[in-house]
């Protein structure tokens, strides 16, 4: 379901990003699920209050001011933190934020206060918690890469994101015994060797 969902958020950051819009508060709370006949889970983001257009239109959208942060603590890209320019994965960043909270309930960073969180945000590394099966060890690992702190390490766009993701998506391939020595896995054949 997690995988499902980001996938949504994915391509709806791409076409925002295509225009030149950052959303810049992407976060659990700004998301909606939407059950609709056939299409259980449907995602819109919302409140783009706080966006910063970068695209040919970008007198519109809200002033913002030099020491003035904008964005919800617990999703904010170093970046915003230290007041340096954004990007498309600022949203990212966010993303592995939202990423996180939905696959494990609790926040990717914590702090005390929010000075505590910013410099966790600005200089701690992401600390994956222990997976439970290789699918869910792959998917904090695209996390860890969403999470890291310089944005050129992050993916370069929600595109790439999805990319990485896709291997996730749908059933893991069947397992099919052939015989007590060899199985089909997907389309793949496996065959056991003593003392390989």
């Amino acid at each position: 379901r997690t995988i499902h969902i980001l996938s949504q958020i994915l391509a709806a950051l791409e076409v925002a990003h295509q225009a030149g819009i950052i959303h810049r508060d992407l976060k659990p709370e700004n998301i909606m699920l939407q059950d609709i006949p056939g299409q259980p889970d449907f995602v819109k983001i919302l409140d783009f209050g706080i966006a910063k257009n970068l695209g040919p239109e970008a007198s519109i959208g809200p002033i913002t001011q030099r020491g003035l942060l904008m964005g919800t603590p617990h999703f904010m890209a170093p970046e915003q933190w230290s007041q340096s320019a954004i990007d498309r994965r600022t949203d990212l960043y966010a993303l592995g934020a939202t990423a996180h909270m939905l696959s494990t309930n609790e926040t990717a960073f914590r702090g005390e206060s929010a000075i505590q969180l910013g410099i966790a945000h600005v200089t701690a590394p992401y600390a994956a918690p222990p997976a439970r099966d290789p699918r869910e060890a792959y998917l904090f690992a695209v996390i860890e890469r969403l999470l890291r702190k310089r944005s050129e390490d992050r993916y370069p766009s929600a595109e790439a994101v999805a990319r990485a993701l896709a291997p996730l998506i749908g059933l893991p391939p069947a397992v099919r015994p052939r015989d007590e020595l060899r199985a089909q896995v997907g389309d793949v054949r496996v065959e056991l060797i003593a003392g390989d």
